[in-house]
C-alpha cells in the first residue's frame, strides 16, 4: 500500500465565526491499524498531521479491522499528535470494542465524542465541535448530539458515516467531516458505485447538501483489502473559511472595482 498523501484544501464552512477565518483542521480517518495498514503508513499519516500545524485534529472513526488486538496498536502507534485532538468512532470499532476504544483513546489524551460535544477556545474564540456517533450499528443520536449546542459559536460537526448528513435537516448549517467509503477503495467504473449502495452518493470529496458542507477522506488504511484502485490515501489538511469572512472580501472586491 502506497503511503498517504497530503490532499490540501480550502473550505469555505457554514457556521464559522471570523474569529476562526483560516482555521487549521488535519482530518485523519479509517486507520484501521492491523496486518493489512503497514505501521510506516500511519507513521507517514501522523508526520503529515504535525507538520501542518493544525489548531485541531480530527478523527473520524474505524481505528480498528475486526479484532481486538488493534488496541495495543492504536496505543502503540497513534500517539504524538500535535494539536487537541477529537474523536468519533466508526462502525468496526462497535463491532470490535467500542468502550475499549474510546478508553484506550481518551488515556493518550484525545476526545471522542459520542453523541456529544464539546467546547473549546481555539484563536481567542469558542468552537464547538459536535460528533455524532456511527450511522451503520445505529448508534447515532443527533438530538442528543447537538444538545445545548448555541449556534452563534464557531461549530464543525464529525461522523464516521457520510449519510449521517441526511439526518441534518433542521440543525442550523455547518461543516460535516466524515470517512468510511475509503473513495471505493476498488474504484472501478460504473462497478463500484453499484456494489456501494446508499454510500456511493458521497463516495470522496467535497458536497453540499442543503445548508451543509461535507467533506469526505478516502482515509488511510484497509480493513480487509491492501491493494487500492483509483482512491488514494489521503491525510486531509484543510484551511477553513469563514463565510461572513468570505462576503466582506467579496464587498471589498466590489468596492474596488467600482
Amino acid at each position: 500500500m502506497p503511503s498517504p498523501k497530503p490532499v490540501a484544501l480550502s473550505i469555505s464552512a457554514p457556521g464559522l465565526s471570523l474569529a476562526h477565518d483560516g482555521l487549521k483542521v488535519a482530518h485523519l480517518t479509517d486507520l484501521h491499524l492491523g496486518a493489512i495498514t503497514p505501521k510506516k503508513r500511519i507513521g507517514r499519516a501522523i508526520d503529515i498531521a504535525n507538520r501542518f500545524e493544525p489548531d485541531l485534529v480530527v478523527m473520524t472513526g474505524d481505528y480498528l479491522c475486526y479484532d481486538a488486538r488493534g488496541l495495543a496498536l492504536v496505543r502503540e502507534h497513534l500517539a504524538g499528535l500535535r494539536a487537541p485532538v477529537f474523536c468519533v468512532l466508526g462502525n468496526h470499532d462497535h463491532w470490535v470494542a467500542a468502550a475499549s476504544t474510546r478508553q484506550v483513546l481518551e488515556g493518550m489524551g484525545y476526545r471522542v465524542l459520542q453523541n456529544q460535544s464539546e467546547t473549546i477556545v481555539v484563536r481567542g474564540a469558542p468552537l464547538t465541535v459536535i460528533g455524532i456517533d456511527d450511522l451503520v450499528t445505529e448508534s447515532q443520536d443527533v438530538e442528543r448530539a447537538f444538545e445545548g449546542v448555541a449556534p452563534e459559536i464557531s461549530r464543525i460537526v464529525l461522523a464516521h458515516v457520510p449519510r449521517t448528513v441526511e439526518l441534518l435537516d433542521g440543525q442550523p448549517g455547518a461543516l460535516l467531516l466524515s470517512g468510511h467509503t475509503h473513495g471505493g477503495h476498488v474504484n472501478l467504473p460504473f462497478i463500484t458505485r453499484r456494489f456501494m449502495g446508499r454510500e456511493n452518493r458521497y463516495l470522496a470529496g467535497l458536497f453540499e447538501v442543503g445548508d451543509w458542507r461535507l467533506y469526505v477522506s478516502r482515509g488511510i488504511g484497509g480493513a480487509s483489502f491492501p491493494l487500492r484502485v483509483n482512491a488514494p490515501a489521503e491525510v486531509a489538511l484543510l484551511t477553513l473559511r469563514s463565510h461572513d469572512a468570505q462576503m466582506e472580501q467579496d464587498a471589498r472586491a466590489v468596492a474596488s472595482n467600482g
